[in-house]
């Protein structure tokens, strides 16, 4: 509940920075590439983050501009991989951004008992009278419930067996329940969400990032997911290279034919651009 609480909070203040003063820090650094956490950044980068449970985030991206076009109109192009170490979870994500009608993107994200693949089209804009940039997004994402895995937690988490009035489950006779039963026999499912990205530079090294995330099914098993996401990042120069070193927070409910889960992440971590 305290992470809900501290993301809601942050949030509104990130909102309300639209209507105070500006202080003209601009979301460019000096030499006119976009700041570190803009999604337009195609600077290579190696970030390493820990949260609570100790589990280790691994994040590489890299990109270039105007790699199409002749230069006739600037674009922007980033790839972006995240892996968990402990929950062998593989996130990819492949953003496109062209100044003539905004930016879409591929997102893949391989977890243990659901995968989901994403596009979606977003328009970067800034606030009226400040210099918060917003992201929004309108996305389509393919979920699919992976219940052979799904079984194989069960099982784990009951000491390796099920039985039932003396009878005994095997993996498959209960990967067939998850997917008939529980599921009304659709494995899968499609989406729409929306999601709402914006980033406040409060000078040259302080910035602070917000992401929400809202959507459910409308074919398939039924499927609801809101997740809230926060970071509060300090920019510094180490041999030339930009470090960036953060504290992030992220709410998330998953709710699938019913039964909803929750998900809090406290994490640190530090990220160098080249």
């Amino acid at each position: 509940m305290i992470y809900k609480i501290l993301l809601c909070v942050s949030l509104i203040l990130v909102t309300k920075l639209v209507h105070a003063d500006n202080d003209d820090h601009d979301t460019h650094s000096e030499n006119g590439a976009f700041h570190d956490a803009d999604p337009r950044n195609t600077q290579t980068s190696l970030g390493l983050a820990a949260d609570q449970d100790g589990d280790m985030k691994i994040t590489f991206g890299t990109g270039g501009a105007n790699l199409y076009g002749d230069d006739a109109y600037a674009t922007q192009t980033i790839l972006n991989i995240e892996y968990h170490a402990q929950a062998e979870q593989t996130r990819i994500r492949n953003a496109n951004f062209d100044e003539r009608f905004g930016g879409v993107y591929i997102d893949v994200s391989m977890q243990d008992i659901i995968d989901m693949y994403s596009v979606g089209y977003m328009v970067p804009m800034e606030g009226v009278g400040s210099n918060i940039l917003f992201f929004p997004s309108l996305n389509y994402t393919r979920a699919e419930f992976n219940s052979n895995e799904a079984a194989d937690a069960l099982l784990d988490s009951l000491g390796g067996r099920i039985e039932i009035d003396g009878i005994e489950y095997s993996r498959d006779a209960i990967a067939d329940m998850i997917t008939n039963i529980g599921l009304k026999g659709d494995d899968s499912a499609d989406l729409a969400s929306l999601t709402i990205y914006a980033m406040k530079p409060w000078n040259e090294t302080h910035y602070s990032l917000a992401q929400v995330t809202s959507g459910s099914s409308y074919s398939g098993f039924d499927m609801e997911i809101i997740d809230l996401y926060f970071t509060q990042g300090m920019r510094a120069t180490v041999s030339g290279h930009s470090v960036n070193f953060f504290v992030e927070l992220e709410y998330s409910e998953t709710t699938i034919q019913g039964v909803e889960t929750e998900a809090e992440m406290l994490g640190v971590g530090f990220m160098l651009k080249f």
